[in-house]
C-alpha cells in the first residue's frame, strides 16, 4: 500500500512516499495524508489514485491493427471524445505500407503500442533468442524509426508472456498489457453486461480496467465486435464520465508509475509553503500530470500560486485538486 509519513525540522515538512515494488501490489484510492503543522492553517495534501480524483480508470485497446482502426474504430471514439491505445504488427504495417495512416492516428492522440513483429509465435513458451529479439526489438525499433516516437508499451501476441521473453520487453518498453501480473485488470470486450458489471465493480474497488479487442465490423479480423455492441459500449462508459477516468494505456501507466516513484517535498517559507514533487523518472518520457487532492484549505483559488511550473487548479467543498507534472512545484500562501 502507497503512504506517505511525515517529519519536521527547521520548519520544513517533508512527505516520503514508502517505496514498493510495481509486482504485485495494490494500492489506494489515495495515498495517506501528509499533515502540515495543525497550529497553522491545517490542511492535508495526498496523490489522487488517478486523475481528476476519479473513482476508477479505464483503458480501451485493440490489437493486430485491422483495417476498420481507421474507418470504424477512431472515428467512433473520437466522437465520444475518447482516445484509445492500438497494438500494432510492426512487419504487417511495413508490408502494407501503413506508416503514414498510423503516424496519423499518433499525432491525433490516441496511443500505439507494440504487438510484435509477426504475430507468429507464443512469446511465453519461445526459448529462442533469435526470435525473441526479431519479434520484440526489431518491431520496436521499426515502430520508432517511422513514427518517430517509440512505444511505451508492448502488447504479447497470444497473450503469452514469460521470463525470456519478458527481460527483452522491459529492455525497451515502459509496461505491457499483462506483465507484471496485477498492473492492471485485462478484461475481453466482447460480452456487454460483462463489461458493465465490470465497471461496476471497478468504480467500487478502485481499479484499472484495460479492455482488449480487435475489430469492428472487419471481417478479416479475429473476434471482431460490431458498430451496434461498440457504440452501446462507448455510450456507457460516457455515462460514468465522471466518477470513470478514460485514458490511453500509455498515460495511464505514466501516472501509475509517477504516483509510485514521486515523493512530495513540503518545505516551509516566510509567507507559507512550497510544495515540490521529487523522482528520478525521465522527464522527457514520464510527464503526465499528477493530481494532487489538497483538503480542509480554505480560499483555495487565492492560496494556491505556480512555481516555475504551470498548473490546473479545481476548488472542491473542502480544498482543492491540483493538476501538475510529476516534476513540478507550487506554492501554499500562508501567514
Amino acid at each position: 500500500m502507497n503512504q506517505l509519513r511525515f517529519t519536521s525540522s527547521n520548519h520544513a515538512l517533508v512527505c516520503v512516499f514508502a517505496l514498493f515494488m510495481l509486482l504485485g501490489c495494490e494500492e489506494t484510492a489515495e495515498v495517506a495524508p501528509c499533515c502540515v503543522d495543525p497550529s497553522a492553517n491545517s490542511f492535508s495534501l495526498s496523490v489522487a489514485k488517478y486523475p481528476d480524483n476519479k473513482k476508477a480508470a479505464l483503458s480501451i485497446t485493440f490489437d493486430d491493427g485491422c483495417p476498420s482502426v481507421f474507418d470504424k474504430i477512431i472515428p467512433m471514439m473520437d466522437s465520444y471524445d475518447l482516445k484509445g491505445t492500438f497494438y500494432i504488427i510492426a512487419g504487417h504495417v511495413q508490408l502494407r505500407n501503413e506508416w503514414l495512416k498510423w503516424k496519423k492516428v499518433l499525432a491525433s492522440g490516441h496511443d500505439i503500442g507494440n504487438h510484435s513483429l509477426t504475430h507468429e509465435h507464443y512469446l511465453g513458451s519461445t526459448k529462442d533468442q533469435k526470435v525473441l529479439r526479431a519479434e520484440i526489438d526489431s518491431s520496436f525499433f521499426l515502430i520508432r524509426d517511422n513514427l518517430g516516437k517509440a512505444p511505451f508499451s508492448f502488447g504479447h501476441p497470444f497473450h503469452s508472456a514469460g521470463p525470456l521473453a519478458d527481460n527483452i520487453v522491459f529492455e525497451h518498453h515502459f509496461t505491457s498489457k499483462i506483465s507484471p501480473a496485477g498492473f492492471s485488470k485485462l478484461v475481453s470486450l466482447y460480452d456487454l453486461s460483462m463489461c458493465q458489471a465490470e465497471i461496476k465493480v471497478a468504480l467500487k474497488k478502485g481499479d484499472w480496467i484495460v479492455t482488449t479487442a480487435h475489430g469492428v465490423d472487419d471481417q478479416f479480423c479475429y473476434n471482431t465486435l460490431t458498430s451496434d455492441f461498440f457504440t452501446k459500449f462507448l455510450t456507457y462508459v460516457k455515462t460514468h464520465a465522471d466518477s470513470i477516468h478514460v485514458d490511453t494505456f500509455e498515460n495511464l501507466s505514466k501516472y501509475k508509475i509517477e504516483l509510485t516513484d514521486t515523493q512530495l517535498r513540503m518545505e516551509r517559507i516566510s509567507d507559507g509553503y512550497i510544495v515540490t514533487l521529487n523522482n528520478e523518472l525521465p522527464p522527457e518520457v514520464f510527464n503526465y500530470p499528477l493530481t494532487i487532492s489538497i483538503r480542509g484549505l480554505k480560499n483555495a483559488k487565492e492560496i494556491i500560486k505556480p512555481n516555475h511550473f504551470s498548473l490546473e487548479l479545481k476548488t472542491t467543498d473542502n480544498g482543492a485538486i491540483v493538476k501538475i507534472s510529476p516534476h513540478g512545484s507550487f506554492i501554499i500562501l500562508a501567514e
